[in-house]
């Protein structure tokens, strides 16, 4: 199951369920996993990095510094109007690549530990605004391609 739009006294929300199965994907997840559409900046105790995906139980993060798999951290970033302060552990930390000047960029994979509510929850909202956010684009995408194959005269 997705995201679930449900209606609400009247109102549409938008449901996360607790887990996510992939549906068409070859992948060992089992949870779905979104990709911001902004730059969102993480801080560890090693330096910032950029969540390059987020779901409800861990993060891909990208950064310029080696990270120690099975190290537990603590990962805190704003994004949404939340403020999220969460243990992780690194599962895994790959050098992804090298720029012309010496620059290298690292993916590293983190898993949430032990997620108190409050952030569980905190957590469930950020997801929710980007996949909303998603969904709207998708549809005014398909409402303008919609509206520009009318105005195109039709072939004779």
């Amino acid at each position: 199951m997705g995201p679930r739009i449900g209606r609400n006294g009247g109102e549409e929300s938008l449901t996360l369920e607790k887990s996510i199965p992939m549906s068409l994907s070859k992948e060992k997840r089992r949870i779905q996993r979104v990709s911001p559409d902004y730059p969102v900046v993480g801080q560890l105790p090693a330096g910032n990095v950029i969540v390059s995906d987020l779901s409800i139980v861990g993060a891909r993060v990208d950064h310029q510094f080696p990270l120690a798999a099975g190290r537990r951290v603590r990962m805190e970033f704003s994004c949404e109007g939340e403020k999220l302060s969460i243990d992780c552990d690194i599962t895994r930390c790959k050098l992804q690549r090298t720029n012309a000047n010496g620059g290298v960029v690292y993916s590293s994979g983190l898993r949430f530990c032990e997620l108190s509510e409050e952030s569980s929850l905190s957590l469930r909202r950020v997801i929710a605004a980007f996949v909303s956010r998603h969904l709207a684009q998708r549809k005014a995408k398909r409402l303008q391609e919609g509206i520009t194959q009318q105005q195109q005269p039709l072939a004779r």
